[in-house]
């Protein structure tokens, strides 16, 4: 699902458009576009629709209330539903018994969370399409105060980079950064990566899309890349840091140290004239059969004119577009086993995770289109670090690294403020979400009228719902339909057989992520009773627009396409290069004042 200003099917910026009539939601740049969504639609639609069907008279209106023990049934009024409970009633009951099981699970699977230390690989590169985190442009307005954000588990620097390159030229204040990771690998790479972009030339953009993507490096890259190190390892204190950098970085001695250590590790590497991280790549690809699996189909499910870039990808890990030769491999892209913490450095970066999964293919398509992957992507990354660059030089934003765990951030003297954005990555695949909008309720900036909170979730249907996923039983019976529908959208055969994340697009699953929501919720209650003694042991389960209040916090309704800042649910197919699963959910939580 895009952002409001943008055609549903091509991602077009437009103005009022062409808007579908069902849900009054959608929007297109034109007729054709309108007609040519109509399958991939569908199944927003429904759930977006404000005309429902009375379960009890039939009547169709804008106005017809939910049920609100299941989300399945609408009625006009009180007396329609009244009438319709008996035969209601027992679908109505089955789903209230499945949430307190999801309730239940919910509990069990946060408690084995917490009891166990979470080995997760290092986010060099993003997972999911990045973006502006303010989107001043296009529908937050420019009141001229400073911004405060605060990104917690903020992996690599790809948010961070497209929110200051798109700053709008009215917007002359500052943007305050603190930015969060409780890996130190992580944020030394992410810290020496804002130094070369800081103190680098005018071509600085080449080597540090090198040195984010690349396994092999040029001689040119590989010295500015040795050269930074240096430095970094040369400073005595963090002030030297924030000396050095004009002030835009800063980090508390402590941890400034810790990241040294990992400098200092990357420069004594032996990576000139070595293969040993390339061999160690090709072993961690090819580890298992669905590793193997799954390259092979995204080869084989990108568009055709890219299925060369990719697999040589794949096969070698050279993220280059010029004819240099490459001397030496990329020592930033190791790390500390998580599982053996003492262990020697090794490849780091996950298996599943591409250079093209962190940016949206179709910005990307765009800016530039060309059958190389590399050529487009490498470009299109050039050009908003050229931009982001030209931010950093006017001094408009600056940098609080604090290396820590998310849920201790405000043990850190250094977060000593209230914020008027709050990220938090896809960590309620990890963290309790009440527990998290807890904490990032009390830092943010709750008399800021634009001030919100995003959560993301990749796993919730693998993890707590099931019957949300493809996989799930019931959902695998409408495979052979989806798979019409996907080919009748995308006239891709290769789609209609895939029979997984392709399918997927097409898949209504809205009622089962809202009950994965108040569950979250549901078991949060049910934790507390129990904590405080209660007798009552029975989970009280909210209504969706409960949600959060606890916390003064309001859901934006992403169905409806009230998400200001992210799409609430990315479209697939046009993004095969991106790599989104379907299962992607992002949520903006705002103070309950602001509805």
């Amino acid at each position: 699902m895009p952002r409001f200003s943008e055609c549903w099917r091509c991602g077009n910026t437009i103005g009022v458009g062409i808007i579908c009539n069902l849900c009054e939601v959608a929007k297109y740049c034109s007729e054709k576009c309108k007609k040519n969504d109509i399958f991939r639609h569908e199944a927003e639609c429904i759930p977006a629709s404000i005309l429902k069907t009375c379960k009890t008279c039939r009547k169709s209106g804008p106005n017809l209330k939910a049920c609100t023990g299941c989300y399945r049934a609408f009625y006009c009024d009180a007396k329609c539903q009244k009438s319709n409970w008996e035969r209601h009633k027992i679908d109505c009951l089955d789903v209230k018994k499945r949430m307190e099981e999801i309730t239940q699970l919910t509990l069990a699977h946060y408690d084995i969370l917490s009891e166990k230390t979470s080995y997760c690989s290092y986010y060099y590169w993003g997972n999911v399409p990045a973006f502006d985190c303010l989107n001043l442009v296009e529908n937050e307005g420019v009141d001229g105060s400073a911004f405060k954000v605060l990104v917690l588990g903020v992996g690599d620097l790809r948010n961070v980079a497209l929110t200051c390159a798109s700053l709008p030229d009215s917007y002359s204040s500052k943007v305050l950064f603190t930015l969060n990771d409780k890996e130190s690998c992580v944020l030394a790479r992410l810290v020496l990566l804002l130094y070369m972009l800081i103190k680098g030339d005018l071509r600085i953009e080449k080597a540090v899309t090198e040195i984010w993507y690349s396994v092999l490096l040029s001689q040119e890259t590989y010295e500015c890349l040795r050269t930074s190190l240096e430095e970094l390892t040369s400073f005595t204190t963090a002030q030297n840091l924030q000396s050095k950098t004009a002030g835009l970085i800063s980090v508390d001695e402590m941890q400034f140290k810790q990241l040294q250590d990992v400098w200092k590790t990357w420069l004594g590497l032996r990576v000139q004239g070595t293969k040993w991280i390339q061999k160690q790549r090709e072993k961690t690809i090819n580890s298992n059969m669905e590793n193997v699996a799954r390259n092979s189909g995204y080869i084989n499910n990108v568009p055709a004119e890219h299925a060369i870039a990719v697999k040589k990808w794949i096969d070698d890990g050279v993220f280059k577009r010029t004819q240099a030769p490459m001397i030496a491999e990329n020592p930033t892209l190791t790390g500390v086993d998580m599982a053996a913490r003492y262990a020697p450095y090794s490849y780091s970066v996950l298996p599943e995770l591409f250079p093209f999964s962190g940016w949206d293919y179709l910005q990307v398509k765009k800016f530039k289109s060309s059958n190389c992957l590399v050529t487009m992507y490498g470009d299109y990354i050039e050009c908003i670090l050229r931009k982001f660059m030209n931010i950093l030089s006017k001094q408009q934003v600056s940098f609080q690294i604090v290396l820590c765990d998310c849920m201790d951030i405000q043990q850190h003297p250094e977060v000593n403020t209230v914020y008027d954005r709050i990220l938090t990555s896809n960590l309620i695949d990890y963290v309790f979400l009440p527990n998290l909008l807890k904490l990032c309720s009390q830092i943010l900036n709750h008399d800021n009228n634009y001030a919100t909170i995003i959560t993301e979730t990749m796993v919730w249907a693998r993890d707590i719902i099931p019957e949300g996923d493809i996989l799930f039983a019931f959902n695998r019976l409408q495979v052979p339909k989806l798979a019409k529908i996907a080919f009748e959208d995308t006239k891709r055969s290769s789609f209609a057989n895939d029979g997984g994340t392709s399918v997927m697009e097409y898949l209504d699953n809205s009622c089962e992520f809202f009950s994965y929501i108040r569950a979250m919720f549901s078991a949060y209650r049910l934790k507390k009773a129990r904590e405080s003694g209660s007798t009552n042991q029975k989970p009280t389960i909210p209504v969706i627009k409960e949600v959060g209040n606890e916390f003064q916090l309001h859901l934006r309704d992403g169905i409806r396409n009230e998400n200001r800042i992210v799409f609430f649910r990315p479209a697939i197919n046009r993004r095969r290069v991106t790599i989104v699963t379907g299962n992607e959910r992002y949520l903006e939580w705002v103070p309950l004042q602001k509805k």
